[in-house]
This record gives C-alpha cells, structure tokens and sequence, in this order.
C-alpha cells in the first residue's frame, strides 16, 4: 500500500519552474527560430544548479544509497574541477562564468528533483507536465507543419524534441494503464516530423520495451505473456501505420534520411568520431590522454560538439571522465535489473528513460550541455526516489520477516 502524502508546495514550485524552462527554450527555437543565449531560462538552470548543491550538502542524503547518483555526482564533480584549470588567469565575461556555472547542471537537477521527491508523491500534481507535455505536442506539430524544417532546423530548433522525448516516461507514469499509447503517438507523431533520427531510435526502443517486457501493475502483478505479444503486436501495427500516413502526408523525409545513414554517416557524426579519436590518440601526451585536454577542447578541435558524449569527455577530460561516466549507465542499467526484479511498478518507466539518455548521449549531446538533458534529469530524480522509497520498505520487510 502506497503512502498518501499532504500537499508539497516545494514540489509543486520546482515542477512548476522545470515546465517553464522547457516551455521557455522550445517557445524561444519554435517562435524566434534562435539560439540566442540569455534569457531567463538560463536564470533558472542556475537556481537548479544551486538546489542541487544545497541537496548535496543536506542533512537529507538518501541519495547516498544508490551508487549511481554517487557516481554521477562523482563523475560531475571531477569535470567541474578539471575545467577550473584552463581558465585561471583569463578575463571573465558573463557568457564564460554561465557555461562553467552550468557544467554540473545535469547531476544537480537530478538531485534537486530526487530529493525534493523523496519527500513527495512522485503522482502529485499531474497536470503540471502533462499540461507541459501537450502544449510541447502542440506547438511542435502546428510550427513544424507550418514552416520549413530545414530553416528551423539550421537554428537547431528541431532538436527541442529531444525535450519531449525525454519528459515521455514521466507521461507514461501519470497516464492510466488503457490509455498508454496516447502519448506514445503523439510524440511519435512529432519525432517523425523533426527528422531527428536519433530520436526516432528512441521512440523505436522505448517502444517495443515497453510494450513487450512485463512490467507491473499497480496490484504488482505481472502481465500476462500471450496477452503482452498481442498488445505489442497491435501496438507495432499501429505504429507503423502512423509512419507510413505522417510521413506521406507531410512529404517528410526521416524514412529516406533513415536510408541513407548508412552511406552520410548520421550527417557526418562517423567522420567527426573517427577525427577526435584519432587525434586523441595519436596526438595527446600521457597527462592530456589522463586528464583531458581541457573544456571545450573538442568544440575548438571540430568545430562543435562531438555527438557523442563519451568521445567528447574522453578528448576533453580524459581516460577517468570517461570510466566514470560509463559507470554511470552501467549502474543505472543495474538500477533497472533491480527494480525490474522487485517489480517495481514504474520500472518500464525508468528503462524508458534510460534509453533516451543513451541514445542522447551516443547521437546527439546530452550531459555535455545543460540543454536537453533536463527532462530525463526529472524524470529519473523522481523515479529514483520513488524507488529507494520502495526498496528501503522492502529491505525493512526483509528484516521484519527474518
């Protein structure tokens, strides 16, 4: 039986702030079609930034207890130190101080939203991202028929999907079990129009993992096999259908882009790899190979982010930044084989998001830049504390029973 918990009007603020960040930077792509940096957007990273360090420095640190929050606040907190170094001795403006402010955003926002739910009813207040949830839908949907994608998509505006993708498993936890696959269209619907392949792999993912792995209900039993395979086939029915009509209504071109990946090397992402791998290893000494070559190294090197999380750590942070972040997916992925154990009822929920920080983190730039990584940040603080809630009952039921 759940805790029934009173009213948080911590929680509420903070879920009340998160949906103004992520309906200020999509307003600011969709509406100006700019990157323009400033804005209070970057205000509120800030203030999130620094929850996230009073969290760290609370009495509360339940965190402590899940070694992939540990290893996350470990992996960013190295990085931060190490970017103090190329700077000292330089001129400050406020662009500079900003982006180093922000290094640790992805870490701080998580825990901001774990600890603050740790104390709260991860099922409180809805309506706060849902709400947020449809009018991203909305506002992606009615611009990008509109206008032409590839102006948009020069100013990176496109890419705000990636806000909605992320923000889905937490849609997906609010929303009744019979009505599920709403949201699953209607953010399919809108990756289909950005173009973004790396999105529509997620999609795919989150998907046939969902649909098809038992999960549970919210009695804690499991779905049934033959009932699971028929839902899940039904669901990739419908899926494709959705493609086929989406795309030939609107002449969108991700199945063609999709094709051709194999010969443009996802828009020349296999070329930049390959450029900062080979210039790592060839050209670095042992203390840059260990330590990195500095922030930013990789953006002055091609001329922008690696898409590719791990390959930008490695160049810029070096061999360490690197193991520590891959510790992190891999006790996250741990996280999930635990509760998927337990049968924890929002389980699906959190390999789903899981999924869009791989596939972010491979394709795209996730932690490397405090843009996109917010909806997952959210979802996975609430989630994990949701869980330790739950685990730490079932540890103390262990106790009891022994």
């Amino acid at each position: 039986m759940r805790v029934k918990y009173p009213k948080n009007t911590t929680y509420l603020l903070l879920l009340l702030l998160a949906a103004a960040l992520l309906l200020l930077k999509v307003w600011r792509g969709l509406i100006y079609h700019t990157e323009e940096q400033g804005g209070i957007w970057n205000i509120i990273q800030v203030i999130l930034v620094g929850t996230g360090i009073l969290c760290l420095f609370s009495k509360s640190k339940s965190f402590s207890a899940l070694p992939c929050i540990k290893a996350y606040i470990v992996f960013f907190l190295y990085i931060w130190f190490l970017a103090l170094f190329p700077f000292w001795g330089k001129t400050f403006d406020i662009p500079h101080v900003f982006r180093f402010l922000v290094i640790p955003y992805g870490v701080m926002s998580m825990l901001t939203f774990y600890t603050v739910g740790y104390k709260a009813n991860i099922r409180q207040y809805p309506w706060v991202l849902g709400i947020t949830f449809i009018v991203l839908v909305y506002w992606m949907f009615t611009k990008w028929r509109a206008y032409n994608l590839a102006i948009i998509d020069s100013n990176g505006a496109v890419a705000d999907v990636y806000y909605l993708v992320g923000l889905l498993p937490l849609i997906l936890l609010y929303t009744p079990q019979k009505f599920k696959i709403i949201p699953f269209i209607m953010a399919l619907i809108v990756v289909i129009m950005s173009g973004k392949r790396g999105a529509l792999v997620a999609m795919f993912l989150m998907i046939v993992f969902y649909f098809f792995f038992s999960g549970t209900n919210n009695k804690g039993k499991s779905s049934n096999m033959v009932w699971r395979v028929v839902v899940f086939l039904f669901v990739m029915v419908m899926v494709s259908y959705i493609v086929i009509n989406v795309v030939g209504l609107y002449d969108l071109k991700i199945l063609y882009r999709m094709e051709k990946l194999e010969y443009d090397g996802g828009s020349g992402r296999t070329s930049r790899w390959g450029f900062i791998l080979n210039a790592f290893f060839s050209h670095s000494d042992a203390f840059q190979m260990l330590f990195g070559h500095g922030s930013g190294a990789v953006i002055k090197l091609v001329g922008g982010h690696a898409h590719n999380d791990y390959f930008e750590f490695l160049y810029d942070y070096g061999i360490f930044a690197f193991g520590f972040y891959v510790l992190f997916y891999v006790l996250l992925i741990k996280e999930f084989i635990m509760m998927y154990r337990r049968k924890y009822v929002y389980s699906r929920e959190f390999l789903c998001s899981v999924i869009v920080a791989l596939c972010m983190s491979i394709f795209s730039f996730y932690a490397v830049d405090c843009t996109h990584i917010t909806s997952s940040s959210i979802c996975q603080g609430l989630i994990l504390a949701d869980w330790y809630k739950i685990r730490k009952g079932y540890a103390e039921q262990q106790v009891e029973e022994d």
